[in-house]
């Protein structure tokens, strides 16, 4: 698979163009995902088959021109991740990624994925572009995820240490039938 490297179409670049003309920047707001497999070539204004469109949880600038995006998409129907979108606040789509050969991933329904995407806009004035996040909170997603781990991890160490005691206690009553019998 070529690396995410999503491509900025040419309706996203009017629409933060046009923002920033009128001293505004172009708020990045949702993520889109779809099933549909191409060659990205700068003119879509649309994901080809669109199925889940999620709010972005997250944003910051990890360097001048990238922004790092995060969102949780944990909801819709099962399908395979074949092209991905970042959509501006007016719905304009800014950025596109796809692989005519090998899907992102598949996501199946009731299972949530948290994505995570760098957006390099060394094309646009820096500053035309920001993040709009909504209220999700990654972090306590993880920290959920996290202590079910915990729990996980510390009731499996404990049947262990109860299976070593009854083995232990087995080995002593073998070696005292053994002893009675000799």
């Amino acid at each position: 698979m070529k690396a995410l490297i999503p491509v900025l179409t040419r309706a996203g670049m009017r629409a933060v163009f046009n923002a920033s003309r009128d001293g505004l920047s172009a708020k990045v707001s949702h993520l889109a995902f779809g099933d549909s497999a191409y060659s990205p070539t700068g003119d879509e204004t649309a994901l080809k088959s669109e199925k889940v469109r999620i709010p972005i949880a997250g944003g910051s600038w990890v360097g001048d021109f990238t922004v790092h995006m995060t969102g949780l998409l944990d909801a819709g129907p099962s399908f395979w991740i074949k092209e991905c979108g970042m959509i501006l606040s007016d719905g304009t789509l800014l950025a596109v990624w796809s692989d005519p050969a090998t899907p992102l991933a598949y996501k199946t329904d009731g299972v949530p994925i948290v994505t995570a995407f760098d957006l390099t806009l060394e094309a646009l004035p820096k500053g035309a572009v920001t993040v709009q996040a909504g209220s999700v909170d990654l972090s306590l997603f993880f920290g959920v995820e996290f202590a079910r781990m915990a729990t996980a991890i510390t009731d499996n160490f404990n049947r262990h240490m109860a299976q070593a005691a009854e083995i232990a206690e087995l080995r002593r009553q073998i070696a005292s039938i053994n002893a009675r019998m000799r």
